[in-house]
């Protein structure tokens, strides 16, 4: 006889817990897809009983979850939402212990990952943060790898943008399967933000319009989650001040593209519903216009052998301007 849903799902979580209690790593695509096979009844949503994954709609039950076997007869047993919230963080869990051999590999696998995870439905609201999140952290990694020859940096650039890619579908993606939920649009809304700012604060990403280009990209999202998604007032005006705070922290954009940003978020805090947010959200703009550099920053770097001192001064000199 075959066996039941509840079953299968107590093996998996029984499975699951012990890979991580053991902490055991994976490191190539065939382990990756092995797990996300063993862990099939908890990622998949027909499992769960709230739709087919043909359909990716909800069941109509007011949002509860529900379980229905042959087994079990007709009858619709309902889920508990802490368990399936609990299990759902399990496999979250798990991309903590992806670890490729370098960054281009580790994409890879969140790949692999992210695929098993989608077929979840609106469950990747539990699962796709964790795996933007350890997506974005490539970020700094690739920045570290940043070759000097034109031709390697072709190759670099490449594939920095298709891990700018990656993080950006994976997000738009949770959004649009969150049915609506208010929490999970501001999650989405900090993910953006927190992309943008790994793009625009490293030096190493500096003069680089790939990465200006993704990090202006990724505010740019930001907005349009808030624009159509975010109605409350008090998260309305959180979400502003989020936004502002990743705008001013920003070292790699232009000019034109940071006033661009910056009026962007005076346009929406003059909308806000309440006078004082207004207010508030005026003066914590203002800040975007007088913005103070770290001493990291102030403080002229060596120069470079064969170069003259006070060339290598000149040139940050314009370049402290230019941040102003």
């Amino acid at each position: 006889m075959s066996q039941t849903v509840r079953i299968r799902k107590s093996v998996s979580v029984a499975l699951l817990t012990a890979i991580l209690q053991r902490n055991t790593i994976m490191t190539s695509e065939d382990e990756v897809a092995g797990v996300m096979r063993l862990c099939a009844s908890l990622i998949s949503k027909g499992a769960s009983g709230q739709k087919d994954g043909a359909s990716g709609e909800s069941s109509g039950t007011g949002g509860a979850a529900y379980l229905s076997t042959a087994d079990e007869g007709p009858a619709a047993t309902p889920i508990d939402e802490e368990d399936l919230a609990e299990e759902q963080g399990l496999l979250a869990r798990l991309v903590h212990l992806v670890r490729g051999p370098d960054v281009v590999t580790q994409i890879s696998l969140l790949t692999v990952m992210r695929d098993a995870f989608s077929q979840g439905g609106d469950l990747v609201r539990y699962t796709y943060p964790a795996v933007i999140s350890g997506a974005t952290r490539l970020l700094g990694p690739f920045a570290a790898i940043k070759p000097d020859s034109k031709d390697d940096r072709a190759d670099w650039l490449r594939k920095v943008r298709q891990l700018c890619r990656f993080v950006q579908v994976t997000t738009s993606t949770l959004v649009e399967r969150s049915s609506g939920s208010s929490d999970t649009a501001e999650l989405a809304l900090q993910l953006f933000l927190m992309s943008a700012q790994a793009a625009a604060m490293s030096p190493a990403f500096r003069g680089e319009p790939t990465l200006e280009e993704a990090a202006y990209e990724f505010i740019v999202q930001a907005f349009t989650v808030y624009e159509e998604h975010i109605n409350e007032s008090r998260a309305q005006f959180q979400s502003l001040i989020l936004v502002i705070n990743a705008l001013h922290a920003s070292r790699n954009f232009s000019a034109e593209n940071y006033e661009t940003l910056a009026a962007k978020c005076v346009q929406h805090g003059s909308r806000l519903l309440k006078r004082p947010d207004q207010t508030r959200l005026a003066f914590a703009c203002a800040q975007l216009w007088w913005k103070t550099l770290p001493d990291s920053e102030l403080i002229p770097p060596p120069a470079e052998p064969g170069q003259d001192e006070a060339e290598a001064e000149r040139v940050h000199s314009e370049r402290m301007e230019f941040e102003k």
